[in-house]
């Protein structure tokens, strides 16, 4: 072997890479490398062993021992002992709640004593009501803070759809019947009230609120957490702080765009497709209403006649020119997944920019959020756009101003209904409509000819061509909310602080009801249409002072807060 050969044998060893010379050919992490045969023996891992202990001497029960880079690691057991597989030259790493992080390279050595030193460790601060910050172990009940970071991941409609799953004992049920209805939320089996930056808003509309906005969401449980909301606060409170420009040196913008398809339902009912409407295995269409001639051809059950391609007078069959009569067609299955076909890919998109600044005199943030929601049911849309501002201004070293602006628009042209009854497409097509029509061949909606007068569909007396429901009865929604406050600051002593604050909400809301004729509901048996209008105004304001004074005695072990 020649000293070339030599020099990589060395190389490889001390890098502890075991690999075969075969033939003139080396294989080095799968790469090829001509050279003679020869096996390479390189340097085995060996056990080490050792303690992990304070600056005291006392033992780490519980210590994280990891080999720098890879997977491979142990837990100090109870008197800080661990035993672990390391090659000469690799490094520990370890670390232990508290205290600095250390790395040991791996010598000779096959005993070691690890002495780490004590960390800063941090206090967890927690916001409590009217959001007044304590230590998290000075507080005697349960809390629980979500990042707003974690709710930008995957970007939901209602920012409280984004909650789910994220804290203990909450439960937020979003599978409202109907598009673009409210989101209900439970804490421990109860409804906690929802605070905005430290102001109680129980008529908050979380439409209105931005994921990318938030700076966290601190859970507070059980009364006592609360208890200074009053009889609002006895079952807890959702308390959200909104991001403020605070903690930023500088000017930062950040831009977020998130896109989500919903392709499908978690669950839909599975109807029989082997028969076709009727009921007693008998059907015939005559006008599809009471006293038309036909034969179970309204208000029918999914029982009639097999699909076995005998010939029935249906819906759609042709008209006898001479007799005025239907002429009989194939009874067959032409519809077996009418609801899979009706349809469509739902689209979530949102996009915020948002730009935050601070320095010595304050901190601003300006932020504007954009989306636009098209659900799985064909006529189902809804934009909505948030323009946020927010900042605060420090007067002198004792006053300090906080406000906040935030402007929302939200309009959607048509918000189907997805209860149980005529009106919605799903209660028909996944229950009542039967197999023996395509719904792709209803897209037109009107009988030719007749155009806004008379539907054409399979059944007139009770139910509606699905795509009538999603473009000729209509219920527009338009709002527009004012979200306001203002609060000033002040640091009377080291001891006593003040603030007094002012919130306003508003909204305007208009939200409408356009049916076409023909279309019917219970409310409407006369199929004559409706029009109806709805207008909305509200107006709170809310102002409110705390004076607080707090001190610490006997070396900080001892405190009053009021």
């Amino acid at each position: 072997m020649n000293k070339r050969r030599i020099k990589l044998f060395g190389f490889l060893c001390s890098m502890g890479i075991a690999q075969v010379l075969s033939g003139n050919t080396l294989y080095l992490d799968g790469v090829k490398t001509k050279e003679d045969p020869v096996l390479l023996e390189v340097g085995q891992q060996d056990q080490v062993s050792g303690t992990v202990v304070d600056e005291e001497g006392m033992p780490l029960s519980g210590a994280s021992v990891l080999v720098k880079g890879t997977t491979n690691g142990v837990v100090a057991d109870f008197d800080g002992n661990f035993n672990i597989a390391v090659a000469t030259g690799e490094v520990l790493v370890v670390s232990y709640v508290g205290f600095e992080t250390k790395e040991v390279v791996i010598g000779q050595e096959k005993q070691l004593n690890i002495v780490l030193t004590a960390g800063n460790a941090l206090e967890e601060v927690v916001i409590t009501a009217l959001g007044i910050k304590k230590e998290k172990k000075r507080i005697g009940y349960a809390t629980q803070e979500v990042k707003g970071a974690a709710l930008q991941k995957a970007i939901t409609p209602n920012v409280l759809e984004s909650m789910s799953g994220k804290v203990a004992g909450l439960t937020v049920i979003s599978n409202g019947a109907d598009f673009f209805s409210d989101p209900s939320i439970f804490l421990r089996g109860e409804r906690p009230i929802l605070v905005v930056d430290g102001v109680p808003m129980p008529n908050t509309d979380f439409w209105n609120i931005s994921s990318d906005d938030i700076q966290s969401i601190n859970v507070l449980k059980g009364a006592a957490a609360s208890a200074l909301y009053g009889s609002l606060g006895k079952f807890g409170a959702l308390q959200i702080t909104m991001k403020s420009g605070k903690g930023i040196e500088g000017t930062k913008v950040s831009v977020n765009s998130s896109t989500t398809f919903q392709t499908g339902f978690l669950r839909i009912p599975r109807a029989q497709t082997q028969y076709g409407p009727g009921n007693t295995g008998r059907y015939e269409f005559g006008t599809g209403a009471a006293g038309g001639g036909g034969i179970n051809d309204f208000d029918y059950s999914i029982w009639g006649p097999k699909f076995d391609g005998r010939l029935i007078k249906q819906f759609d069959s042709p008209i006898d020119p001479v007799t005025g009569e239907r002429i009989p067609t194939p009874w067959v299955s032409r519809g077996p997944d009418n609801l899979g076909n009706f349809v469509e890919t739902g689209v979530v998109t949102s996009n915020n920019v948002t730009l935050q600044s601070g320095s010595s005199k304050g901190n601003y943030v300006i932020s504007n959020s954009y989306k636009h929601a098209k659900g799985s049911i064909p006529g189902q849309k809804l934009d909505i756009n948030t323009l946020r501002l927010s900042g605060t201004l420090n007067v002198s070293d004792a006053i300090s101003v906080d406000a906040s602006l935030q402007y929302n628009y939200q309009y959607s042209d048509n918000r189907i209904r997805g209860s149980y009854g005529p009106t919605s497409p799903i209660y028909l097509l996944s229950i009542w409509g039967g197999a023996h029509f395509d719904v792709r061949n209803l897209e037109h909606v009107w009988v030719p000819g007749k155009e806004g007068i008379k539907q054409d569909f399979v059944e007139n007396w009770r139910y509606n061509n699905p795509y009538a429901l999603t473009y000729n009865w209509k219920k527009p929604w338009t709002k527009h909310d004012i979200l306001t406050y203002a609060k000033v600051n002040f640091k009377i002593s080291d001891k006593i602080s003040a603030f007094v604050r002012s919130t306003l909400s508003t909204y305007s809301l208009t939200d409408n009801e356009e049916i076409s004729k023909d279309i019917y509901n219970y409310d409407i048996p006369d199929r004559g249409g409706r029009f109806r209008y709805n207008a909305y105004r509200y107006f709170e304001n809310n102002t409110d002072f705390l004076l607080t004074y707090s001190d610490k005695f006997f070396n900080d072990d001892v405190g009053l807060e009021a």
